[in-house]
């Protein structure tokens, strides 16, 4: 029974390093990073199950402890901790930290349950693994566009993946160099340790890394690291994209004035709210300037953060207990010691992603077992008994066994735990595929199941911002399609009134649920700037833009829309403002000048937009899209500036700055940014925040007053509240 059970932990393990780089099915939006988490959850639950059988069997509450796996639950703890004192806890309690849920559990029960998995096992897990995912590596570089195996998959499955090189089913270039390099390194170590070394100083596993098959596949993967690092120098598309290093580190440092964020961070899936708020004005001027990021640069900066200084140093705590476990270890396993370094590097240096948490996770466990293997003090046996704890070295206390009653109690409770988080994930994974196939059935222009499958994608996963933000949309745009059928009947006019107010409804319910997150200001905004003939609209989209600019006030693009929106609404003096402002947080973007110059043309100023219009210029190339497009406005203004001069408008031709724009020298010099003095003013007249998230300006609208009319129809509604949708009606 012994054996089988080292038999059995050591295949599902090694399948699972197997299965890490390559784990992809198309039926979620996320269709490689977020299998590979659910993968990750499904062995862990496994796991905690074989424990569970275990105990029952045995009648015997055992838990294998190592300062590794210790480590690992005190991290999952401090990143408990940050979600429920941050905004939207159970949306916290998803994502990066199922992955770190993962790790502890597989840590705790593989640990307490199997001894069978060692080093040799991941490594050769993790080398067929590697190997098959450079097949499609390849696959990618080579074969032309309509044949590569995102292509394909495309084609047959209905999926939507990149087609170009920078598909990988790694998640991104850098997990894939994560992959590639320590994987080499390793097979390369003991290829080179075996033939330096005298037939006496030859091991088992230095045999196993120069048989024929694995010198060939160390080969492969070795020129597919070439292959990989030259596409990389020579394709900007393919190179990783992370957040430079010096907003990561400034952004983190910016979190740190309030202690409560220093010592817990601002929430495990909080970064894009710390990225809007906290990053430094000068990343305007880089090239990623319009790239919005969800993780910082590297796995270290992420954590302090995210969970701040407790959870960065209970990460700390994983590494070094590592270290001190396999100290023994690493001298007779000095590729597993190389091996784990790199993930310590890859801490510093990137963040980490489903896949390499997985690699680090078993990386951790071969240590364990390889040091318990070694000397059996490395790790501690808990016997849970009716009425004491006892601890003792690993393997001394196998007779201890507790009452049956109190372990069939124990394995109850743990199975109730396990079914719990089965439930939670099973939801999330639920809520995934439902929004996958809505957007596949969007783009067939399925109205009626899209619109279906979003609500039911929203009862799984209420906490999700993205869901009703789409749900919103869907609604609107079904409106749309309904309001293009010309004159409506009665019902289908209470259907549209009924689509405008839902979906204003879930735009709300969004901001409500996480106020902090810009995105869902910006989609408020949009729906109320959509509906401008309705009295008292133009008022909440101002507000509801002023709110995201608030969460995200270094933005230049949401100053700039704030400027669009008010040349909308036919007031160019207040857009003024905004252009000038997003000018001052990007002095280089071409479109603010111009939509500067526009608003000046509408102000009856051609000698100031001429010059606005000239600056845009000088920012583009001949072979630019929008080159043409200002070349024509300047000619405009040029012509419209002589004519004033003829009329003798001396002023206004010459460009004098007049009331409305309060940076006269923003158009004579190149600008280094600048955060503007004056943050955008909520007007008395409009709604405030509570009013936001709480009213629209639909429900202000004069009622029907007939009875008949106030009277909802029916058949407009189902039992659950959604809307029965018209027949043939389109986005």
């Amino acid at each position: 029974m012994q054996h089988l059970h080292h038999k059995l932990s050591s295949g599902i393990l090694t399948a699972l390093a197997f299965l890490a780089p390559i784990w992809f099915i198309p039926l979620i939006p996320d269709s490689i990073g977020v299998q590979k988490q659910f993968l990750f959850m499904v062995t862990a639950i496994a796991l905690a199950a074989f424990w569970i059988v275990r105990v029952v069997r045995e009648k015997r509450v055992l838990f294998s402890l190592s300062p590794v796996n210790i480590s690992a639950l005190l991290l999952v703890v401090a990143t408990v901790i940050s979600a429920v004192m941050a905004s939207n806890t159970p949306f916290q309690l998803s994502g990066r930290f199922l992955s770190l849920l993962a790790m502890s559990v597989v840590l705790l029960f593989g640990f307490s349950t199997f001894s069978g998995f060692r080093w040799s096992h991941l490594l050769r897990g993790l080398t067929w693994g590697t190997a098959a995912l450079s097949i499609v590596v390849w696959w990618q570089l080579v074969v032309p566009g309509d044949f590569t195996f995102s292509a394909l998959l495309n084609r047959f499955l209905g999926s939507q993946l990149p087609t170009n090189i920078s598909f990988s089913l790694a998640e991104s270039p850098a997990v894939l160099l994560a992959l590639l390099v320590p994987v080499v390194l390793a097979n390369g170590i003991s290829i080179w340790k075996h033939f330096s070394a005298t037939k006496k100083e030859t091991s088992p596993e230095s045999e196993a890394a120069t048989s024929p098959v694995r010198l060939g596949l160390t080969a492969f993967l070795f020129a597919t690291l070439a292959g990989v690092l030259i596409s990389i120098v020579l394709k900007p598309d393919v190179r990783p994209v992370l957040l430079p290093y010096q907003f990561g580190w400034g952004i983190a440092i910016e979190n740190w004035k309030q202690l409560p964020r220093l010592l817990f961070g601002i929430g495990p899936e909080s970064f894009l709210s710390a990225f809007h708020r906290f990053r430094d004005v000068t990343y305007n001027m880089s090239e990623l300037w319009a790239l919005r990021f969800r993780a910082s640069s590297s796995e270290a900066l992420h954590a302090l953060t995210t969970i701040g200084a407790v959870g960065f140093t209970a990460w700390l705590g994983v590494y070094a207990s590592g270290l001190w476990t396999g100290r023994q270890v690493f001298r007779k396993h000095p590729t597993l010691f190389v091996f784990f370094l790199i993930q310590i590097l890859l801490f510093w240096v990137a963040p980490l992603s489903a896949t390499t948490i997985i690699v680090l996770t078993l990386t951790l466990l071969a240590i364990m077992e390889e040091a318990r293997a070694e000397d059996p003090t490395t790790a501690q046996d808990l016997v849970v008994l009716l009425s004491a704890i006892q601890l003792g070295p690993s393997g001394q206390l196998k007779s201890k066994k507790t009452h049956a009653g109190f372990a069939y109690a124990t394995a109850a409770v743990f199975a109730a735990g396990a079914l719990a988080l089965t439930y939670f994930a099973g939801k999330t994974y639920a809520a995934e595929y439902l929004y996958a196939r809505s957007i596949l059935s969007a783009q067939n222009n399925q109205v009626t199941n899209t619109y279906d499958l979003q609500q039911l994608a929203i009862r799984f996963s209420p906490y999700n911002t993205q869901y009703r933000r789409s749900y919103s949309s869907t609604n609107l745009a079904i409106a749309r399609g309904l309001a293009q059928n010309g004159d409506l009947t009665e019902e289908q006019r209470q259907v549209f009134a009924q689509l405008l107010q839902q979906s204003i409804r879930e735009a709300r319910m969004a901001a409500q649920i996480n106020p902090t997150e810009t995105e869902n200001w910006e989609h408020l905004s949009s729906l109320y700037s959509n509906m401008l003939d309705v009295e008292g609209s133009s008022r909440w989209a101002t507000a509801a833009l002023i709110q995201a600019i608030q969460t995200d006030p270094l933005s230049p693009q949401l100053r700039a829309q704030l400027g669009n929106l008010y040349v909308v609404l036919n007031q160019p003096d207040q857009s003024l403002r905004y252009y000038e402002q997003a000018i001052q947080l990007k002095p280089d973007w071409h479109v603010a000048y111009y939509r500067y110059g526009v608003a000046l043309m509408a102000m009856e100023q051609p000698g100031l937009a001429t010059q606005a219009f000239q600056r845009a210029l000088s920012l583009l190339e001949e072979s630019d899209d929008d080159f043409v497009l200002v070349q024509g406005a300047l000619t405009e203004a040029q012509n419209a500036a002589a004519a004033q001069q003829s009329d003798g408008n001396a002023d206004d031709a010459a460009g004098t700055y007049e009331a409305g724009s309060e940076n006269a020298d923003l158009l004579d010099t190149p600008q280094q940014p600048s955060v503007p003095e004056n943050a955008p003013a909520q007007n008395p007249n409009d709604p405030s925040f509570d009013e936001l998230l709480e009213s629209d300006p639909l429900q202000e609208q004069p009622q029907p007053e007939s009875t008949e009319d106030q009277t909802p129809n029916e058949g407009t509604q189902n039992s659950d509240g959604s809307i029965v949708l018209p027949e043939n009606v389109g986005f």
